[in-house]
């Protein structure tokens, strides 16, 4: 009886998924969008925020000390996912190996950025109540959810994909 020894089977270079395609398309999509989206609610928000000046006033009835760290806060966080969606957008055009890491880490300061604002929220809809009567916070829990369930997916394909493997190398 002969021994034959085993076949090795080599991937030809259109076999091996590569480069920005498959479903890479489909997160290029909020990849490149975010940034805009992310620099055009930061100057639609300004407006709003300079408004909001009258809340800081102790003799305005809705005057609170949590007011000035949630403007500020909310101003800085705006300006920080401007930065770094750009940044997680230059990392995913260039096909940088950091890409899949600092998507990752985004979408999670995204995430506990847009639910530490629902949570402060929900602690000033506590003492003024009539501000916040046309929110819809089932709305917005949903939407944080959400926002977590999508990190979940994205950061399971980034983690064990072969197109991703090979297209973020340099």
């Amino acid at each position: 009886m002969e021994m034959t020894s085993p076949v090795t089977v080599t991937a030809t270079a259109q076999e091996v998924p590569k480069g920005l395609g498959g479903w890479l398309l489909a997160l290029a999509v909020p990849v490149v969008v975010v940034p805009l989206l992310s620099f055009y609610a930061l100057l639609g928000e300004r407006p709003a925020l300079m408004g909001l000046r009258v809340l800081l006033d102790p003799s305005n009835r809705y005057y609170s000390l949590w007011w000035l760290p949630l403007l500020v806060g909310e101003t800085l966080y705006y300006l920080a996912s401007v930065i770094a969606a750009c940044w997680v957008a230059v990392l995913f055009l260039r096909q940088r190996a950091s890409f899949p890491r600092a998507f990752v880490r985004f979408w999670i300061f995204v995430n506990v950025g847009y639910a530490l604002d629902l949570a402060a929220t929900l602690l000033l809809l506590v003492k003024f109540e009539e501000l916040w009567k046309n929110l819809d916070f089932l709305a917005e829990g949903r939407a944080v959810l959400g926002g977590w369930f999508g990190l979940l997916l994205w950061s399971t394909y980034l983690r064990k994909s072969v197109r991703v493997e090979n297209t973020f190398v340099k």
